[in-house]
């Protein structure tokens, strides 16, 4: 258990998602949110409150504390890290990955640094992950994959084999990678596809069979 954890970083319904991440397995009883931007939203709580010190303009970081992206969607953690990094030194070292107890990780899986996996995930042999991966509820990933750097893979998606996903595409939820299937850098699949040939870079592409419908120009 660490002493504390710094979130970097702030989405307002993601927070609440990493709080209980890092409480019910036990990373941390001490958690500290730095915003990047100022705001006066605050952390979306329908149900139990839960402690936070959110900092604001202050002087960030406590260097013997491991930190943590407070936001999804690979454009936003890009935006967290680079600010973090020329403001106050903060690199890719400083990160650590929070993963669920419940997920089940092949032994020759490479994960990075500064990912977050939530929980039922599970990851087959000779896999490796990036640095600032985000893997949501459910998720199957199979043997053989390369997942890139920012990448977002959305609740519920099935990654089958010797597939690699390219830096910061965001995967819809639900969706279907087949076998051997190579998708680009920053792109979009959209909730549901059955992605079954490659796709390539700075585009957004959806259905069933996923076909590329226009470019994405974020």
């Amino acid at each position: 258990m660490y002493s504390s954890i710094q979130i970097l970083g702030f989405g307002p319904y993601y927070i609440p998602v990493l709080y209980d991440l890092i409480r019910q397995n036990r990373i941390s009883d001490n958690i500290e949110v730095f915003k990047n931007l100022p705001s006066v939203v605050k952390p979306i709580i329908n149900t139990k409150p839960f402690d936070l010190v959110i900092h604001e303009g202050e002087l960030v970081l406590n260097k013997e504390s491991p930190c943590v992206f407070g936001v999804s969607g690979g454009n936003n953690k890009h935006g967290v890290f680079d600010y973090f990094q020329k403001k106050f030194d903060v690199t890719e070292q400083a990160y650590i990955s929070l993963i669920d107890n419940s997920c089940s990780i092949a032994l020759s899986t490479e994960i990075g640094l500064g990912c977050v996996f939530e929980q039922n995930i599970s990851v087959s042999a000779q896999t490796k992950v990036g640095f600032g991966v985000s893997v949501k509820r459910g998720v199957s990933i199979g043997h053989h994959c390369v997942i890139g750097n920012f990448v977002d893979i959305n609740p519920g998606t099935t990654v089958a084999g010797k597939v690699e996903i390219g830096h910061g595409t965001i995967i819809g939820a639900g969706s279907v990678i087949l076998d051997g299937v190579q998708i680009g850098e920053n792109s979009i699949i959209g909730a549901g596809s059955i992605v079954t040939k490659n796709i390539p870079s700075n585009v957004i592409a959806y259905g069933s069979p996923c076909k590329v419908v226009r470019e994405n120009e974020v």
